[in-house]
């Protein structure tokens, strides 16, 4: 049986302003924007690292000095339906801004991601297909418009919780590999 994987692609037509402010969601609470390049030591104002470690390991990885990303948002909900799940959406952005620029690079990045989740296998066969969203974002201070990319990202157990949040972090800990590789 030949290997298969599947990555669900979006695009959005709305804008996020770089850095936000606090707000609601569909999902609850939205927190200000803080740069994780700028200042790490913010990353204890994110609320959403103190019930999933390996969300706190990956934001410091992906914005640590000359990595090819950076972070902009995290957001992480549990729901229960079909068993537990546990998900997360993390958005990022190219740092190098001639590649921000250009949609066609989120794009790219999607076939790298489509082609090591392929084989390896806590990503090749997911409960819930991981999504990629990418959304025009505007970079405030720089007075620069660009694309960020949400990558939405699931853990699934038939037996509980703490399961479905362990798969999740597994996910998120390879993403943090992935995305140290891409630079």
């Amino acid at each position: 049986m030949q290997n298969r994987t599947e990555l669900r692609i979006s695009l959005d037509d709305g804008a996020i302003d770089i850095p936000y402010g606090a707000g609601e969601s569909d999902h609850g609470r939205i927190f200000p924007y803080r740069s994780l390049v700028e200042a790490p030591e913010q990353i204890d104002l994110i609320p959403e690292v103190e019930a999933f470690p390996a969300i706190r390991s990956a934001l410091l990885d992906i914005n640590r000095p000359n990595a090819a990303f950076e972070t902009a948002r995290v957001l992480t909900w549990r729901d229960q339906g079909e068993g537990f799940v546990s998900c997360c959406a993390l958005g990022f952005y190219f740092r190098n801004r001639a590649l921000f620029t250009q949609q066609t690079q989120c794009l790219l990045l999607a076939g790298r991601l489509l082609d090591e989740m392929l084989y390896h296998p806590l990503m090749a066969a997911q409960a819930t297909p991981p999504m990629l969203e990418i959304q025009r974002a505007n970079l405030v201070k720089e007075n620069r418009r660009g694309w960020i990319m949400d990558l939405y990202l699931a853990g699934h157990s038939e037996r509980d919780q703490a399961d479905a949040d362990d798969e999740l972090q597994q996910r998120v800990a390879w993403l943090k590999d992935f995305l140290r590789r891409e630079g």
